[in-house]
C-alpha cells in the first residue's frame, strides 16, 4: 500500500518526484543519489570513493543507537557506544568521540547541547545528527522554518562537520537492518561539507541502504518536517513503524 503526495522540485516540472511511504511493494528505485542539480557531485564522490573501514561512535544507547549498530554490523566497521553514564557496553562520550572517524548523535534533541559540551565541541569530527526537535506531545516540531535541530547543533559545534541523516527512519526499521517490507530504506542526508556528506553517503550505501542528498544543512529543516510527518503517520494515524519515506525518480 502506497501513501504519499506529489511535490514540486526547484527547476523541474511540478510533481516530477513522488514522496512515498513504503509499506508493501516490490518496487524500489535503483539510483543512490540525485544525478542532477547543484548537489549532483555528492553522487559522483560517493560512488567513486573507496570505502575504508572506520570506527563509528554512536552517542546514546537507546533504540535508535541499537538500530544503527545493527545496520553497521554488516560493514565491518568498529562500533563504540558513548554515554553520559559509562557501563560495560558504553564508554564516556569523550572517549567514544576520541576514537571515532564518524560520530552519530542518537539522543533526544533536548540532550544535544549537553552532549556537544561533553564532546568538547566535536572538533574536526563528522557528526551525523539523528535528532528531531519534536514537541513534548509529538504533535509537531518545536522549531522549524528559519532553523533546524541540525543547524542549532552546528552552531554549538562550529568546528564539527554536521550532517543530517537517519532522522526520517524509525528505530524498528534500523533494527531490521534498514529493511522496509524487504527492501532497503532511504537515508536522506543534508550538510554543508560536501566531503563529509559523501563519506556518510558511502557508509550508508555500503550498509545496503540508499542515500539521497537533499542539499546543504539548511535542508535539514525539510528533513525534520518529513520525519514529523512520518511520526504522525506511524503513531497518530496508526500506520505502524514498518514504514519509511523515499522519492521515486531519484
Amino acid at each position: 500500500m502506497w501513501r504519499g503526495f506529489r511535490t514540486a522540485h526547484p527547476g523541474t516540472r511540478a510533481g516530477r518526484y513522488l514522496l512515498i511511504w513504503k509499506k508493501s511493494s516490490a518496487f524500489w528505485p535503483d539510483s543512490s543519489l540525485s544525478g542532477t542539480g547543484p548537489y549532483s557531485g555528492h553522487r559522483r564522490r560517493a560512488n567513486r570513493q573507496e570505502f575504508s573501514k572506520m570506527t563509528l561512535a554512536i552517542i546514546g544507547t537507546g533504540n535508535m543507537a541499537q538500530g544503527l549498530a545493527t545496520v553497521f554490523s554488516t560493514t565491518g566497521n568498529a562500533v563504540v557506544f558513548g554515554s553520559r553514564q559509562p557501563s560495560d557496553t558504553a564508554v564516556s562520550i569523550a572517549d567514544a568521540v576520541a576514537q571515532a572517524d564518524i560520530v552519530f548523535l542518537a539522543v533526544p534533541y533536548d540532550a544535544a547541547a549537553d552532549v556537544v559540551k561533553a564532546a568538547d565541541g566535536f572538533v574536526g569530527k563528522i557528526v551525523v545528527d539523528l535528532t528531531n526537535p519534536m514537541k513534548a506531545d509529538f504533535s509537531g516540531l518545536a522549531i522549524g522554518f528559519s532553523t533546524s535541530a541540525a543547524e542549532e547543533i552546528a552552531r554549538l559545534a562550529p568546528q564539527a562537520k554536521v550532517v543530517k541523516g537517519f532522522n526520517t527512519l524509525f528505530a524498528s526499521v534500523l533494527q531490521n537492518r534498514g529493511q522496509v517490507a524487504g527492501t532497503p530504506a532511504t537515508v536522506l542526508l543534508a550538510g554543508d561539507d560536501t566531503d563529509a556528506v559523501a563519506q556518510v553517503a558511502a557508509l550508508v550505501n555500503a550498509a545496503g541502504l540508499k542515500a539521497i542528498v537533499a542539499g546543504p544543512l539548511a535542508a535539514a529543516r525539510n528533513l525534520e518536517a518529513v520525519a514529523a510527518l512520518n511520526i504522525g503517520l506511524g503513531y497518530g494515524q496508526g500506520k505502524g513503524t514498518d514504514i519509511a519515506p523515499t522519492w521515486v525518480g531519484i
